[in-house]
């Protein structure tokens, strides 16, 4: 099925920059969540699962598992061709994820 998949995959700028939007942006969530958590402590993360998983397999492993899967399906979902849904998946990762680890360290520089 993967294999079919890249193979008849239709390469197009618009899914190339969605996908590595989409990458670069889960890879900057997942390091503010680090640093935060290093920085602030466990409570500082809102999603309870991450928590979880944070708590359990540590903060590298526990942040990185679920981030690598997060990627391994958006790379998934742009082989199959729905660009515009990772699209809106990467908008909600940026207004989610990141913006607000931003609001928060520029907060506490000043």
């Amino acid at each position: 099925m993967l294999y079919r998949l890249i193979r008849e995959h239709r390469w197009n700028f618009f899914g190339n920059v969605v996908l590595g939007t989409f990458l670069v942006a889960n890879a900057l969530d997942w390091a503010l969540t680090y640093w935060a958590v290093n920085l602030i402590g466990l409570d500082v993360e809102f999603n309870p699962l991450m928590r979880w998983s944070m708590l359990v397999l540590g903060t590298g492993l526990g942040l990185a598992i679920p981030k690598l899967m997060a990627m391994v399906f958006g790379i998934l979902i742009s082989l199959s061709g729905r660009h515009v849904i990772l699209a809106l998946s990467t908008v909600f990762i940026i207004a989610t994820g990141t913006l607000p680890w931003l609001y928060i360290f520029i907060a506490l520089t000043h």
